[in-house]
């Protein structure tokens, strides 16, 4: 277990000098180049492992690897954005960039690392987003079922309310009785029901 250690450190290494020496050329700040460093080292170790997976000794991997590294388009895949991000050019404020595929890319590999390395902050995040997107589902229900549902008709919008008025003004409660009235004698509307606004409590059993 020691040697193996011993062997992954040396290789992450050998891969974080071979992309400094090839960083060279780009001038970039240390925290930005640090970045690209253990990104494009996790890329190389990620294609050691498939390699010694696939029978190739260790040192036949990692001789592949940095050749596939050097002569690929894994190199020039990073390097070209970096160059022309140095280089002068007319900016039109909300044109696309072109580049914005290969940045998500970026960040959700970069993020993926960050969870791997930090699992109880991966799970914490997880358990946050799980939190706030329920607290939110649940609130909404609740929105959606009092103020935005509509009635269950086929045209809500086209209901009314009756109210029926004694001779000189003063209201009444519309009774059983009435209801009945209106229903059978109504010749106005398609159709007509009742219904109750007082407030009930419920206690015990439901009753």
């Amino acid at each position: 277990m020691p040697d193996d250690a011993a062997n992954d450190v040396a290789r992450s290494t050998r891969w974080a000098s071979e992309i400094r020496r090839r960083l060279a050329t780009v001038r970039l700040d240390p925290a930005r180049e640090a970045e690209i460093v253990d990104e494009l080292s996790q890329h190389l170790e990620d294609r050691f492992r498939e390699l010694t997976t696939a029978g190739a000794t260790a040192e036949d991997a990692a001789a592949l690897a940095l050749a596939e590294f050097r002569g690929g388009d894994v190199l020039a895949q990073y390097m070209a954005p970096l160059r022309q991000a140095h280089a002068p050019a007319a900016i039109t404020p909300g044109a696309p960039t072109g580049q914005w595929l290969s940045d998500v890319w970026q960040n959700l590999r970069y993020a993926s690392r960050t969870f791997r390395k930090q699992p109880a902050f991966a799970a914490a995040s997880v358990l946050t987003l799980a939190l706030g997107i329920g607290a939110t589902t649940a609130i909404f229900s609740v929105v959606y079922g009092v103020l935005l549902k509509p009635l269950p008709f086929d045209a809500p919008e086209e209901l009314v309310s009756l109210k029926h008025h004694a001779p000189h003004g003063a209201g009444t409660n519309h009774g059983p009785a009435t209801y009945l009235t209106y229903r059978e004698n109504q010749r106005t509307f398609e159709g007509i029901g009742a219904w109750d606004d007082s407030e009930v409590s419920v206690t015990g059993r439901g009753v």
